[in-house]
């Protein structure tokens, strides 16, 4: 087994097709055919189903197919690496966002990236939490951004900034509140909230001997928003989430009395695999952004 040959199968378990798979990497069908055959003949499995209409994989080529986009990934990064100068950090970097927080910290990333380490070639995948611990574990990222999530065996967390939980709503909506609000005042309010936040929300709603009435969960932070906009609820969230919104008078906030509610943002990684030069980059910097979020009111 050669990267070549997991190179030839990624292509064609992918796109399902020998002869689209043959013209992509430039190679004869019959050659390509053979090196798929090789390669299953080594693990002693059948790789890909194949019928008149095309090929599939197997549950053994998909567990195949998910090593080796990481072999390759690493790969190319490793090229990119030793080619490298020593002072000029470069190579394939992958982070992991949740969706409550990509939208305030990509795009200076990303700018900062292109302006002082243009060798370094970042891609970034949105997911709920529980997904880029995973994804970590299977070497599919190299960095994630957790909120207060429990410790995972393999997984090193630095917890690196916290963010107020505030009430939300329009004017409208939240004038009769005061501020800060007790929680006695809220246990009747219906509230939009995500399952991310309520993992925050309830722990300290509990430890009070109060329970909040949530009124529909959703899973997407700007759906939240919007519902809120169009006077449709409120939520607790992250001020840092709704910063901007407030500054512009479109969302009103009220803080929580006593509860003490915050959610951490964590810098994950793996104990098993190093970090390279580009992630340890990427890394600081990430981190120096979550920091610029504001925090709270």
């Amino acid at each position: 087994m050669d990267l070549r040959q997991l190179k030839y199968f990624v292509h064609v378990a992918k796109l399902c097709s020998f002869t689209k798979a043959a013209r992509q990497l430039n190679v004869a069908q019959p050659s390509l055919s053979r090196q798929i055959r090789a390669l299953e003949e080594e693990f002693g499995v059948m790789l890909l189903d194949r019928d008149t209409h095309g090929v599939r994989p197997t549950e053994a080529g998909l567990r195949l197919l998910e090593m080796s986009d990481y072999l390759l990934r690493h790969a190319e990064q490793l090229r990119n690496v030793v080619r490298s100068p020593v002072t000029e950090p470069a190579g394939n970097v992958v982070i992991g966002l949740l969706p409550s927080i990509a939208y305030l910290v990509a795009p200076n990333l990303v700018a900062r990236l292109r302006r002082d380490y243009p060798r370094i070639k970042l891609r970034i995948v949105e997911a709920i939490g529980a997904f880029l611990l995973d994804w970590l574990l299977l070497g599919r990222i190299d960095l994630a951004v957790v909120t207060n999530s429990q410790r995972t065996r393999g997984i090193i967390e630095t917890e690196v900034a916290e963010q107020e939980m505030v009430l939300v709503g329009r004017l409208t909506d939240i004038a009769g509140f005061p501020d800060p609000v007790p929680l006695d005042d809220l246990l009747d309010v219906p509230l939009l909230v995500t399952n991310g936040f309520r993992s925050v929300i309830e722990p300290f709603a509990e430890a009070a001997g109060r329970r909040l009435t949530f009124d529909m969960e959703l899973d997407s932070l700007p759906i939240i928003k919007g519902m809120i906009l169009k006077g449709n609820g409120m939520s607790i969230l992250p001020y840092g989430c709704v910063h901007q919104e407030r500054v512009e008078s479109r969302m009103h906030i009220r803080r929580i009395a006593d509860s003490g509610m915050r959610l951490r943002f964590k810098l994950a990684k793996t104990e098993i695999k190093p970090p390279s030069g580009a992630a340890a980059v990427v890394e600081r910097i990430l981190a120096e952004e979550i920091r610029r979020i504001p925090r709270g009111p």
